[in-house]
């Protein structure tokens, strides 16, 4: 019983990491849009228009494996546009198209992120299924020595009366002197 629960928790707590990750993909490619089209909305706003960076340009990302380096430049980039709070931000178009192409990285390393986990969640969920199925079997051997067990526990009770009632002789000959003779037959020896 102890070992059911134990499996639900486990699954209810699959069932959770996969919908928040589902929930955290969903809500970074929101974002990642929202900020695409208010970036591309300024750029088009702008005094000139950029040419549409081209997806051959980006350069690759070497530092996959830090997470805090997604988002680093971020705070820095945000500072120098916004300046003060009272003043309205001036943006240039170069700027703005640097900041898509950092938005697409990130974007790639978050989805690689996520594809990480998404992976990471498939082979736990491999995992607990074989444990489940090992877990079935051991139940199922289990069972089979409970009722093993049993039948001997029956069979003990069989082996106390054949040693009571085994004292009667089929031959006709009293127990007593059966019992003398294969005595005699074991001293001889």
């Amino acid at each position: 019983m102890a070992n059911e629960q134990e499996l639900n928790e486990k699954n209810e707590y699959f069932e959770y990491v996969e919908s928040r990750i589902e929930n955290l993909e969903k809500l970074i490619l929101k974002k990642d849009e929202e900020l695409k089209s208010l970036i591309l909305r300024t750029v088009q706003n702008g005094p000139t228009q950029p040419e549409k960076s081209l997806p051959g340009d980006k350069s690759p990302i070497h530092d996959q494996g830090n997470i805090d380096r997604v988002f680093k430049d971020l705070k820095e980039e945000e500072t120098r546009f916004l300046g003060s709070e009272g003043e309205m931000p001036h943006y240039k178009a170069e700027e703005l198209n640097n900041q898509l192409i950092n938005i697409e990285k990130r974007e790639k390393m978050v989805q690689d992120m996520l594809d990480s986990l998404g992976t990471a969640l498939a082979i736990l969920k491999k995992r607990h299924e074989e444990v489940n199925r090992k877990e079935a079997t051991l139940n199922r051997e289990y069972q089979k020595l409970q009722e093993i067990e049993a039948l001997y526990r029956d069979s003990e009770g069989l082996d106390a009366l054949t040693s009571t009632f085994g004292q009667i002789s089929i031959d006709g000959g009293s127990s007593q002197e059966n019992r003398r003779t294969s005595l005699k037959n074991d001293n001889k020896e």
